[in-house]
């Protein structure tokens, strides 16, 4: 998908826009794009690939430099900034390929796993970058990732697609929503609880004097309480469990991970 939406694939069927218009060559300039394998000429410094990269984007000299140093030490990379690329590791070019993406003040900034490479400060650092770039310039950031805690973190507009077809999108919360668990942590169990519980929920589990289920026909959560309180349950826990992405996209696909 992320190859069609550059341009460097041709779909087989339908079609796409970008910012209302269909996709041509003077898009890109609207564009940032992060591959998932970054390839920099290994006897450039880093300076010089931003550079060039800027340039690319139709920027001056001046204004090279400056956005440059900027990029550099948002990225954490401005130490090694002047040393040449071939002697970077995997999460050092991933940090400079983000700069890359991001010199030329892009509108879309396309990120095909963006996460390869990074050790987990790495990817925090790489995740503020981002939430910045979105809040203090507007830029809309379209994120392709197969690492589901980390996309839950940063999105919240969310698609999955499912053998090349987009099966769900949306908001994150409405992706969610009518699939919170309930957890309830009695006392004691008895047989008048437990029949209770298997009448409004079909998917169950119980382990002692705890139980974990989703309601069905959304009922009120705060009637399934008072009903527990009133066959005489003791109540030691009480907690709404709400869906994470993974089980959204396991929901959604059916477990497959194509």
């Amino acid at each position: 998908m992320v190859r069609i939406l550059m341009g460097f694939s041709k779909q087989t069927e339908g079609n796409f826009r970008l910012f209302g218009l269909s996709f041509s060559p003077r898009l890109r300039k609207k564009i940032g794009y992060l591959p998932e394998k970054i390839s920099i000429p290994g006897f450039l410094t880093g300076e010089e690939f931003l550079s060039f990269c800027g340039k690319l984007a139709g920027m001056r000299s001046p204004s090279i430099q400056k956005k440059s140093k900027n990029l550099l030490e948002r990225t954490g990379i401005a130490d090694v900034a002047s040393k040449k690329v071939a002697g970077y590791s995997k999460g050092m070019l991933q940090r400079l390929g983000l700069a890359s993406a991001l010199i030329g003040d892009p509108e879309l900034l396309i990120l095909d796993e963006p996460g390869s490479g990074l050790d987990p400060k790495g990817y925090i650092d790489f995740r503020e970058t981002l939430v910045e770039e979105n809040k203090t310039k507007g830029t809309t950031v379209l994120l392709n990732s197969h690492r589901l805690l980390e996309v839950e973190k940063v999105c919240y507009e969310i698609g999955i697609l499912n053998l090349g077809t987009l099966a769900a999108i949306g908001p994150l919360e409405s992706l969610k929503e009518g699939k919170n668990r309930i957890l309830v942590k009695v006392e004691s169990m008895t047989s008048e609880l437990d029949s209770y519980v298997r009448k409004i929920s079909s998917e169950l589990k119980i382990v002692e004097n705890q139980i974990e289920f989703l309601p069905e026909n959304e009922i009120d959560p705060r009637k399934i309480l008072a009903e527990l309180v009133n066959l005489g349950a003791n109540i030691l826990r009480y907690e709404r469990i709400t869906e994470s992405l993974e089980e959204v996209f396991l929901r959604v696909t059916g477990g497959n991970n194509e």
